[in-house]
């Protein structure tokens, strides 16, 4: 038997807990994007109806995160934000630094169409949202998202644009840097930093711009493990690299010289997995060589990753290892869920294969 006064407290409880959750939550995103944090610089494809209805929707409700630039269409029309034709879109992203996409569906004229505007998006790292044009055809029950009361199709959907995952593995993050932080780096960075100040000159730390979520440049830091030089911005450590410190090959080796990137996880720049963050000329060199290389940044880079625990670490020769490396991180978005995360990380620690390649 069960207390009917307790199922009562219990879904009373229950909703206002929801309740306090997103009003929280609502406050956070207010906060944050008042200060230009969780903004999307975004394009309108097609300027029709919908397209025109969408700017407005955009334009008068900041909250949902949009910074609106202007239209894309081939349409010789009058209108102060047209910012040029489809064929120019690719020169305008990139002026622009646009992050997101709407495109109207009558923009395209058949099913290949739509497909290569989706492949031109991943090329370039830009994320894409359809929008039929017929809005009335739609129902709530579909899994679909909304701008407003506009239905949005997403046709690159994964499991981490769900906000509850997103708070879920950010939750995650904090709580795991923050114990790494007071338990292990309180007592390993004076530790390290002896150590590398007898061992050569230079910093305790080494910083190098990386790419992180959404193409965007951050500060990753690591415990410096080689010799001060002035190509470390551009070349990879190679086996038997004569920069490596003896101290530097020991921490490399069982990868302790990532250990202060826990910083980087604890401040939001970078998750405890993910796909494994690239120096930035790397990811301007293979952006041109890979198909989707740019895909892997919808997430925030990882400290250890899917690819990492399978072996692929490490200098990349040939063009096929960071091709695999994409690959796994590709798994890793689109088939994303908590419990791989706890498995990525108990293989970091015990996995035969995770400092395959680690020099």
């Amino acid at each position: 038997t069960y207390s009917r006064i307790f199922l009562i407290k219990y879904a009373f409880g229950f909703y206002i807990g929801k309740l306090l959750f997103y009003y929280f939550l609502y406050c956070y995103l207010r906060t944050k994007r008042a200060k230009g944090f969780h903004i999307n610089r975004t394009i309108i494809v097609g300027l029709n109806q919908t397209g025109k209805l969408l700017g407005r929707i955009i334009e008068v409700n900041p909250m949902l995160g949009y910074d609106f630039i202007g239209y894309i269409s081939d349409k010789e029309v009058k209108e102060p934000r047209l910012l040029g034709k489809v064929e120019e879109i690719e020169d305008i992203v990139k002026k622009h630094s646009i992050e997101m996409i709407f495109v109207t569906l009558a923009m395209f004229q058949g099913e290949e169409d739509s497909k290569d505007f989706l492949r031109m998006c991943n090329r370039l790292g830009v994320r894409l949202r359809y929008v039929p044009e017929h809005q009335q055809w739609f129902r709530n029950k579909m899994n679909a998202e909304s701008v407003g009361r506009m239905v949005i199709i997403n046709p690159q959907e994964i499991p981490l644009d769900e906000v509850e995952s997103r708070f879920f593995k950010r939750t995650f993050d904090i709580v795991f840097s923050s114990l790494m932080i007071l338990l292990v780096l309180s007592w390993l960075v004076p530790l390290i930093a002896l150590l590398s100040k007898l061992s050569s000159p230079g910093p305790v730390f080494f910083v190098q711009k990386r790419t992180g979520i959404v193409n965007r440049e951050f500060d990753c830091y690591k415990f410096r493990s080689m010799q001060v030089n002035n190509v470390s911005a551009n070349k990879q450590a190679t086996t038997n690299d004569s920069r490596i410190t003896a101290l530097g090959r020991f921490m490399r080796k069982t990868n302790i010289d990532e250990f202060p990137q826990f910083f980087n996880v604890f401040i939001g720049d970078m998750s405890v997995v993910g796909p494994r963050p690239h120096m930035v000329k790397h990811t301007e060199m293979y952006d041109k060589l890979i198909e989707n290389y740019l895909v892997r940044h919808y997430v925030k880079p990882g400290v250890t990753g899917w690819a990492q625990v399978n072996g692929y670490r490490g200098e990349t020769k040939e063009l096929w290892k960071m091709q695999k490396r994409v690959d796994y991180d590709m798994e890793y978005l689109e088939n994303w869920n908590f419990w791989w995360d706890i498995k990525i990380i108990f293989q970091t620690v015990f996995g035969k294969d995770v400092n395959k390649n680690a020099y």
